[in-house]
């Protein structure tokens, strides 16, 4: 059904931490784009020494509150312009406060002027 969110099935390095711990919902699919983002940004994944396992781990064991992720997430933000710095935070955001995909496709980066 149209909205609804079945089995996921993510490339490890693009998945959101909810996956891993199989307690999601449709917004969990906002969470690959964002990290496509960074990737371009970065010419690389961030974690991209780290082998396919160890990606699983660090995303099960994920804490938004965590000052490294708080620090991280901060200094990839001052790298990318006003626009992106909104849209990548509220993607990044724990999965309940999240925004859907129509609601993305709503924010000011992926409106057309």
């Amino acid at each position: 059904m149209p909205g609804e969110c079945s089995n996921a099935v993510q490339e490890t390095r693009t998945m959101s931490p909810e996956a891993v711990r199989e307690s999601y919902d449709s917004r969990i699919n906002v969470w690959s784009p964002g990290m496509v983002v960074v990737e371009m940004k970065l010419q690389g994944h961030p974690w991209r020494q780290l082998q396919r396992w160890q990606v699983l781990c660090r995303l099960d064991s994920w804490d938004y509150d965590d000052p490294l992720y708080i620090q991280y997430t901060e200094e990839l933000l001052a790298t990318v312009g006003p626009e992106w710095r909104t849209t990548l935070r509220e993607i990044f955001n724990r999965e309940g406060d999240r925004p859907s995909s129509s609601q993305l496709l709503g924010m000011a980066w992926f409106t057309v002027q």
